[in-house]
């Protein structure tokens, strides 16, 4: 009601977030590519399309990956790159 925050996520991780953090910072040794490198993989799968959002995340039993968030005029992808391979 008065505007003021309360509280973030970032300064409050718990739950599932304190979960994704723990896994990300245990499998930080088999990062081998970069967010620079992930982006460049995304635009090269999707000609056209400029990455503007990189993520590293890992869901369920799923490896860790960059989720690219990408897009221009209008149009969008999104695409997952391996964090240890590259691979799309």
């Amino acid at each position: 009601m008065t505007g003021v925050v309360a509280r973030n996520r970032r300064g409050n991780a718990g739950g599932s977030d304190a979960r994704i953090y723990r896994q990300i910072a245990e499998a930080g040794n088999t990062i081998t590519v970069s967010f620079a490198q992930a982006a460049a993989a995304a635009e090269t799968r999707v000609p056209g399309l400029r990455a503007h959002d990189i993520r590293l995340e890992r869901s369920g039993n799923r490896p860790l990956a960059y989720k690219v968030e990408m897009w221009v005029s209008g149009a969008a992808a999104e695409v997952r790159v391996a964090a240890a391979t590259g691979a799309i």
